[in-house]
C-alpha cells in the first residue's frame, strides 16, 4: 500500500512531526511512504529516516511536470498537508493533481481551508487537523486495515468528477472573467 507525499519538502508542512507518526508503521511491510520532491527539510528528514531505521520510507527526486502523472498514479493515497497556522498563507495546490489522477487523500489541514473543504465535501479522502498526531495514525490504520479497493476507487472518482466538473480550464477562465467584470 503506497501513501505518497509529492511536492515541496519544506517548512509549511509539519513533516518532521508527521515522520514521527510514520515511524509508528516502520515495522509494517504492507505499506510504503514515498516522498517525491525536493526542499529545505529533505536532508533533515532523510537523516531522521536513517537514524530511526525506517525502511518503508523512500525519497524520490523531483519529477518534471511531464513525468508527474506517473508518480502520482503510483500511489494508493496521497498526503495533502499544511502546518498549523499557515491557513490563508499556503494552499497545497498538490490537491488538484491528486484529484486529476483520481486518488484519495489523507489530509492534515486546518478547518476552513479550501483543500480541506474540498476533500471533505466531496468525500475524496479523510482529513484531520494539524497537531492531532494520534488521529493521523488512526487514519493511516484506517486506510491500511479497513478501506477496501472499491472504496479507494470511489473516493478517487469523487475527486476526479469534482475536478472535471468544477475546476477544468474553461470553467476556471470563466470564473476569472466574471471576477474581473465585477471590479
Amino acid at each position: 500500500f503506497v501513501i505518497m507525499y509529492s511536492g515541496n519538502i519544506g517548512l509549511f508542512y509539519d513533516l518532521e512531526n508527521l515522520f514521527k507518526v510514520i515511524e509508528r508503521f516502520k515495522d509494517r511491510d504492507d505499506v510504503v511512504f514515498p516522498f517525491v520532491g525536493e526542499g529545505t527539510m529533505k536532508d533533515e528528514l532523510m537523516a531522521y529516516v536513517e537514524e530511526h531505521d525506517m525502511k518503508n520510507v523512500i525519497f524520490i527526486p523531483y519529477q518534471e511536470k511531464d513525468q508527474l502523472v506517473y508518480s502520482l498514479n503510483a500511489a494508493d493515497v496521497h498526503w495533502v498537508v499544511n502546518a498549523k497556522g499557515v491557513k490563508g498563507v499556503s494552499c497545497p495546490s498538490k490537491l488538484y493533481g491528486i484529484l486529476a489522477v483520481a486518488k484519495p487523500s489523507l489530509g492534515v489541514l486546518e478547518i476552513g481551508t479550501e483543500a480541506r473543504t474540498i476533500i471533505e465535501s466531496i468525500e475524496a479522502g479523510f482529513v484531520v487537523s494539524p497537531k492531532h498526531y494520534d488521529r493521523v495514525a488512526m487514519l493511516i490504520e484506517k486506510y491500511l486495515d479497513e478501506i477496501d479497493e472499491a472504496k479507494l476507487k470511489e473516493m478517487g472518482m469523487n475527486g476526479y468528477q469534482y475536478m472535471k466538473n468544477h475546476l477544468n480550464k474553461n470553467i476556471s477562465i470563466e470564473k476569472y472573467r466574471e471576477e474581473i467584470k465585477s471590479c
